[in-house]
């Protein structure tokens, strides 16, 4: 399903899970385009590309300094990011009804993802 705009979902999905993510605005030290000279998305936008190619319920995701969150109505969707991403605790941050969960994304993980997802990194 396409991404929902963040305001939208939060009403409508009060039984949503959440989940965050640690990660910079920009991209890792290193080339900005991939050896195919296909530019290279931030660590964020990878992310939402990854998420556009399997999420099939409603989502929205929002960018907060230093990190970004997303929702999830799916159960199905839910079990997706935790087997693809992993999940390494809570967070302080309360969305919707339930504490943020914390995926295991962050800038490290950026080549592995985006190798995944076409991009010639290595």
């Amino acid at each position: 399903m396409p991404q929902i705009k963040w305001n939208s979902f939060i009403p409508a999905n009060a039984a949503a899970t959440f989940f965050t993510a640690a990660v910079s605005a920009t991209l890792p030290g290193g080339p900005h385009f991939d050896k195919m000279k296909k530019k290279l998305p931030t660590p964020y936008g990878l992310f939402q590309e990854w998420a556009n190619n399997n999420l099939q319920g409603d989502w929205a995701s929002t960018k907060m300094k230093g990190y970004f969150a997303i929702g999830v109505a799916d159960a199905t969707d839910v079990a997706l990011l935790v087997n693809q991403f992993g999940v390494v605790g809570t967070t302080k941050l309360n969305f919707g009804n339930s504490m943020a969960r914390q995926l295991n994304y962050t800038d490290s993980g950026f080549g592995n993802l985006a190798s995944q997802l076409g991009y010639t990194v290595k």
